[in-house]
């Protein structure tokens, strides 16, 4: 049987004193396999745990900080930040945001003693890149080289004081993600098809005392066969 989600090694340098975090952890069980993410932000500097610190390490990517999307309930949870310390001059923050339809499909990174190099790319096109590339060091995450797109579905990994460690993701296909969050459709929809006395409930009157996302929801589920699979189409 097919894997549904897939984790990749954590790709880094980590150790019993430094701090682990897993993003999935931040919805409670039953709303993890549809979480989204929806937001990624990097702080990228030189490493100065103290004032008296010297450079000792060069720049690198001091911490990730998450926002996730649950699309059962609407709602965004943000993670917390996985950070060293943020105590130089010369720190760089970007943010990556995904627009609906949009997700992370590459990572690369660049890592030694430290992640130096960090780079995100989105199915549309959006790239989230901070630090110098190096050849040398390049990890590339092999998991989306075949012809059915994956997509990043959280982060997780180890910081310490001097910076983000270790990073690794759960990944699975897109087309699979896309089922299991609509699952409740077909689901509703086969009971329509064989329950005609469930059909025969929903008249315009009672759809019409329903929400706005409660109609498109009854009214996709009663389409005819061939409406109801290009509004799918559409969706994936």
């Amino acid at each position: 049987m097919e894997k549904l989600f897939e984790n990749t090694p954590n790709y880094g340098y980590y150790h019993p004193q430094c701090t682990k975090f897993k993003d999935l952890n931040i919805f409670e069980q039953q709303f993890q396999n549809f979480m989204k993410l929806s937001k990624v932000k990097i702080w990228y500097g030189t490493i100065k745990v103290d004032e008296n610190d010297e450079n000792i390490l060069g720049k690198c990517v001091l911490g990730i900080q998450c926002e996730y999307h649950n699309p059962i309930n609407g709602e965004k949870k943000e993670s917390d930040m996985h950070c060293g310390s943020l105590k130089s001059n010369d720190i760089d923050i970007k943010t990556l945001e995904l627009t609906e339809g949009d997700y992370i499909y590459q990572l690369y990174l660049c890592y030694n003693e430290v992640i130096s190099y960090l780079k995100l790319e989105t199915k549309r096109g959006k790239i989230l890149e901070v630090g110098f590339y190096d050849k040398n060091c390049e990890k590339t995450i092999p998991f989306n080289f075949d012809k059915n797109s994956h997509m990043i579905h959280s982060f997780y990994g180890h910081f310490n004081k001097y910076g983000l460690r270790a990073l690794g993701c759960v990944h699975l296909k897109r087309r699979n993600y896309f089922f299991l969050n609509l699952i409740d459709i077909f689901r509703f929809r086969h009971l329509l098809k064989v329950k005609s006395d469930e059909k025969e409930k929903w008249t315009e009157e009672k759809i019409s005392k329903l929400n706005y996302e409660e109609k498109a929801f009854i009214r996709v589920c009663l389409l005819p066969d061939s409406q109801f699979s290009c509004v799918i189409k559409f969706c994936c």
